[in-house]
């Protein structure tokens, strides 16, 4: 036989084994007749008109659960049952891996990655780059996210008039992938700039031929699917396609930019010498240290551990992955999301009512964090809504790594009419799991699925109406996938997502053109995208009507740049120069000093004048009479001034030392009256002036604390005032400023001899602000106890806003260790609400809610059980025990009955401690001799009780034979 047709007679015969052997696994289960033996489903599903049709036809005709047809009569499972899917994604973990094909796809398109990687190897990624995506890690990147929100708000001002139709497809790719670049990989692709480079064009041609792939193509990819590792490529190296072509053009530029940006990393670490060659060396060794993508990438190539380390390919391909996964499906689902509020503008007044009054409520700092977004409902309704309806991605894929039953939370009828509460499925059998499908479940979703409906997550009563589910990260909603291969980078698209939608919504109003729009989903690249119907040619389009929203930003006041900042005032904006008036377009970015100057983000003008026309002036606050609020004084009241010095800043926001030229020291300047601490608006005003402290900026904001106080307080003179120590220099301008004030009005400026009625002011205080905090907390495990998770949730926080407010204050010792002890109980509590059933059920936040639990009180028992529970249900079963040890090697906590059954429970699948010898030394044989984690962690557990000491000694021989 001639050699040149040996690989390809094999390669044919293998593949006709395979499918013969795959045939008839499912041949019990319904499904939809098949026109064609050769393609079976794979090319009506492959060019449906729209995305998702035919899938859900077929969920609605056959259940939860059908059999699909493959190329070459191979079957298929088709899954969207909840139960079942947490059984395959969450409780089956690596047990059913991604199939070949996959891999290899993954591996062509992006190389050996996070995405690609199975098993034990993509465990060893994952704990290589989780520290770059960790909460604490992601808020320090917010700043960012914000800074690029506010340059598109910019870009959109700058070119467009004020209400112009708007592709809003073509602009948000860009501003995520700006934030992608900058935020991981410290690279400014300058796409909100216009710029071009290999890489952005490799990455937007590289699927040029692949939104409705020929027949022929798909039976070119079901023919590899069979096919062993080695045949494949052999045949890749002979027939080369231009989609193979354009897929290593991508890889290439990828990898090529990632080796610059290490290489240009690792020289600097090297000219920096031996001082960053020990950081490295004190955080492999678990000590902290920069945790952004760059340098986990950068610590993991020189690891010494290998369960650690990458080889220079998998770093390299890291980068590839996350650019190709991180930007443009963020994009796409912000697209829609905007979409539909477009199509219900009560839905966005709604939304925007509530980010203005979010701004309202802070004031006293124009910089929005991280906690201030997760607190906004309806918000985070609004996303999880739009990932609900339109996910990125419409299915994966999973092959069983062995014979398994699958339980099922709806039954199905067989092709007997038997009931089937669970299925029965073969090693290698294919399983195509329905993330879309899923989403739009009506067993989980109630009958309006296929309705965009974010109000379903903030009504309590219908989550009755949804099957109880442990599925996904957020929301309870598949679309960044669940269990030990969900998406990594899930929470840095929801913030991304919460910085970008406050941005554009507090800036601008979104509207359908004239006549509407016909949108069509269609599959590009790797996402659903929408297209208008009869221009599919066109590409990704969402044309809508963009309107500027009418601004009007406070005060900017008034000497040596120093800032003020009334919230919801009518004062035009000022600013004292000693150059001629005129008028600045000014946009407050994130960095900027203007920070706390503007009540929300964006572009506006500001008037200059000169410092003769602030006299004539009577917005200037060298205008605002005292003596028209004689009659505002009020009986009994007491005001409390503070100053905070936050350092030295440059006139771009940065912080510097202070001999830096240029260099302005700021100052926080706080007011409030002691009764209202413990409430929700505590302060009466709190502004940052930027420059040299003086009697004219102290004036200045005691008239703001009488005018324009924050409100909902009113307008008004106390009858006392207590000054701090760092106005003493100037006391003699104060007093002449105090001279004009009514009587009764008094003031004190604070030294030694106030220590003792500060400290009492300071008991009473505490007691308020205490009793309100127990109330809201009563408040919220009322509403957990009927099911109010949102409620809950929200008395929750604000408890826990209470007490921090008081852990501001001068506390003593045990006032402090009350405080933080209440703070963690409401941590703990919230993260409880994460685990009700339902909607609003968020594991992952579950856990970040209990990490805060132990970091404010690392003696409470229960944020670690909260902490292990959330693990528990994403499937990082490690993390939970790992968790419960930890709680357990504590002195305080060594004897906690709940950790130690916690672990126990984790240690044996939940069934419990072994009760005869034979279970018990079989029990020892499989956990304990197996796994050298478990019995390190087995060795933690205190010696309290008969169980204990009879594996302590087993226990202790395996820590001490494997180290």
């Amino acid at each position: 036989m001639n050699p040149a047709l040996l690989v390809p007679l094999s390669a044919i015969a293998y593949l006709l084994l395979s499918l013969l052997r795959r045939r008839k696994s499912l041949r019990f289960i319904q499904g939809p007749p098949v026109s064609s033996w050769l393609l079976g489903h794979e090319y009506e599903l492959a060019n449906q008109a729209e995305v998702g049709d035919l899938e859900f036809k077929w969920f609605r005709d056959y259940g939860t659960v059908f059999r699909s047809a493959g190329c070459c009569g191979e079957d298929i499972l088709m899954v969207s049952d909840a139960e079942a899917l947490h059984h395959i994604l969450n409780t089956g973990g690596y047990r059913y891996p991604k199939t070949r094909d996959a891999v290899r796809f993954i591996k062509q398109i992006s190389g050996r990655g996070l995405t690609w990687a199975q098993g034990a190897v993509h465990q060893r990624h994952k704990k290589a780059l989780s520290p770059a995506f960790s909460e604490s890690q992601l808020r320090m990147l917010l700043p960012l996210f914000q800074m690029y929100s506010d340059k598109l708000a910019l870009r959109w001002r700058e070119r467009f008039a004020d209400s112009q139709i708007i592709d809003i497809s073509h602009w948000l790719p860009k501003v995520t992938l700006d934030v992608l670049g900058e935020s991981s990989f410290d690279f400014q692709f300058g796409s909100l700039d216009d710029k071009s480079s290999d890489l952005r064009v490799a990455l937007q041609t590289m699927f040029a031929s692949s939104q409705r792939p020929s027949k022929f193509t798909l039976f070119l990819r079901a023919w590899k699917r069979a096919l062993p590792d080695s045949v494949v490529e052999y045949f890749e190296g002979i027939y080369v396609t231009e989609e193979d072509i354009r897929f290593k053009a991508y890889v290439d530029a990828a990898k090529g930019a990632a080796r610059e940006l290490l290489e240009e990393n690792s020289l600097n670490l090297v000219a920096n010498g031996e001082k960053i060659a020990q950081e490295n060396h004190d955080y492999l060794k678990g000590a902290e240290g920069k945790k952004d993508m760059l340098n986990m990438l950068l610590r993991s190539k020189a690891a010494e551990d290998p369960k650690k380390r990458l080889d220079d390919d998998e770093v390299l391909s890291q980068v590839s992955t996350m650019i190709f996964a991180g930007f443009e499906i963020t994009a796409c689902t912000l697209t829609w999301i905007i979409y539909e509020l477009s199509r219900k503008i009560e839905d966005q007044q709604k939304l925007r009512a509530e980010i203005d009054a979010v701004w309202v409520k802070r004031g006293d700092n124009a910089v929005l964090t991280s906690n201030d977004y997760d607190t906004m409902p309806f918000l985070n309704a609004c996303i999880k809504e739009g990932l609900r309806l339109h996910p990125g991605v419409q299915f994966t894929t999973r092959e069983a790594d062995l014979d398994d039953v699958v339980p099922l939370a709806q039954p199905v009828i067989s092709t007997s009419g038997e009931v089937l509460k669970k299925i029965p499925v073969m090693k290698g059998q294919r399983v195509h799991i329905a993330i879309a499908a899923y989403n739009r479940s009506s067993s989980v979703w109630g009958p309006d699925a296929d309705q965009w409906n974010p109000s379903r997550y903030l009504d309590p009563s219908s989550e009755s109406k949804k099957q109880q589910s442990m599925i996904g990260v957020f929301g309870n909603v598949m679309s960044f996938g669940s269990g030990v291969r969900a998406c990594i980078g899930w929470r840095f698209a929801v913030i991304e997502m919460q910085a970008i939608l406050v941005c554009l919504l507090t800036q601008f109003e979104f509207e359908l053109p004239p006549g509407g729009l016909d949108i069509q989903t269609v599959p590009l690249r790797s996402m659903n995208a929408p297209m208008l119907r009869g221009k599919l040619d066109q590409g990704l389009q969402m044309p809508l009507v963009v309107k500027r929203r009418p601004r009007q930003l406070v005060l900017v006041d008034i000497f040596n740049f120093s800032m003020f900042a009334p919230t919801r005032s009518s004062i035009p904006n000022v600013i004292s120069m000693e150059n001629a008036s005129q008028q600045i377009p000014y946009t407050r970015y994130s960095r900027s000093p203007m920070n706390s100057a503007a009540t929300s983000p964006g572009q506006s003008t500001l008037t200059l004048l000169k410092s003769s026309e602030c006299q004539s002036n009577p917005s200037h606050p060298q205008n605002w009479d005292i003596g028209t609020m004689s009659n505002t004084i009020v009986p009994g009241s007491c005001w409390v001034m503070k100053i905070r010095y936050d350092g030295h800043f440059d006139i771009a926001g940065n912080s510097v030392a202070s001999e830096i030229p240029g260099a302005f020291s700021r100052h926080t300047f706080f007011c409030w009256n002691p009764l209202d601490v413990g409430k929700e608006n505590v302060y009466r005003l709190a502004n940052t002036f930027m420059g040299k402290l003086t009697a004219d900026n102290i004036i200045i904001f005691i008239k703001a604390c009488i005018f324009y106080p924050f409100p909902p307080h009113s307008s008004c003179i106390p009858q006392e005032i207590h000054l701090p120590v760092e106005i003493a220099p100037f006391h003699s301008q104060l007093q002449k400023f105090f001279s004009v004030f009514p009587s009764p009005f008094s003031y004190k400026i604070d030294n030694a001899e106030h220590t003792c009625e500060q400290n009492t002011q300071l008991r009473l205080i505490f007691r308020n602000g205490m009793e309100r905090a127990n109330r809201l907390k009563d408040d919220g495990n009322a509403a957990y106890h009927s099911k109010d998770g949102l409620k809950a949730a929200d008395a929750f926080h604000e408890a826990g806003n209470c007490v921090k407010d008081l852990l501001e204050q001068n506390l003593d010792k045990s006032e402090r260790e009350m405080a933080r002890r209440f703070l963690a109980i409401c941590y703990a509590n919230r993260a409880n609400v994460w685990l009700l059933p339902g909607s609003l059920m968020d594991l992952r936040r579950c856990v970040e809610d209990a990490i805060k639990a132990e970091d404010s009180d690392p003696s409470y028992s229960k944020s670690y059980i909260r902490q292990a529970r959330g693990y528990q249900g994403l499937g990082e079963f490690d993390k939970a025990m790992d968790t419960i040890a930890r709680a357990l090697s504590r002195e305080d906590l060594m004897y906690d009955v709940d950790l130690v059954k916690s672990l126990l429970v984790l240690q044996t699948d939940g069934k419990g401690l072994p009760q005869t010898r034979v279970e018990m030394e079989e029990w020892k044989r499989k956990i304990l001799t197996g796994d050298v984690a478990s019995a390190k962690r087995m060795k933690s557990v205190p010696t309290n009780g008969a169980w204990h000491r009879k594996v302590e000694g087993h226990c202790t021989n395996i820590c001490r034979e494997r180290g």
